[in-house]
């Protein structure tokens, strides 16, 4: 009986969890959207993002809602936003993202292949 309990309560747990993400995602995809039409550096910048966490608030109200900025599916270190969301609207926001991230991105190509590597040693 306990067993089946706690896996009910698991089970309510993470569809909550994912419910609440997934919702998340629109609104901090219209968010960008809001913010991305000052100018197209930003809009390049807010192109790739993941919601990493969605943590309530002592505030039953409020929900802080963590994103990670990426690049060509990397995820770049230190490069996070913060939105806190009360009644599915964003009150503050903190941006750590990186600004430019095309240009501050090593896209370059390596000069030495594998195979020379070893011919020079």
């Amino acid at each position: 009986m306990k067993n089946s309990y706690k896996l009910f309560l698991l089970l309510i747990f993470a569809v909550q969890t994912s419910f609440s993400q997934h919702q998340m995602d629109g609104l901090v995809q219209n968010y960008f959207n809001s913010i991305s039409e000052a100018s197209d550096s930003k809009k390049a910048d807010l192109a790739e993002w993941k919601i990493t966490d969605v943590v309530p608030s002592l505030n039953p109200k409020i929900q802080h809602v963590y994103v990670q900025q990426y690049h060509n599916n990397i995820p770049i270190q230190f490069a996070s936003y913060k939105l806190t969301v009360k009644n599915n609207q964003v009150t503050w926001n903190i941006d750590q993202f990186i600004t430019d991230i095309a240009s501050k991105a090593n896209g370059a190509t390596p000069s030495i292949t594998p195979s020379k590597r070893y011919q020079k040693q």
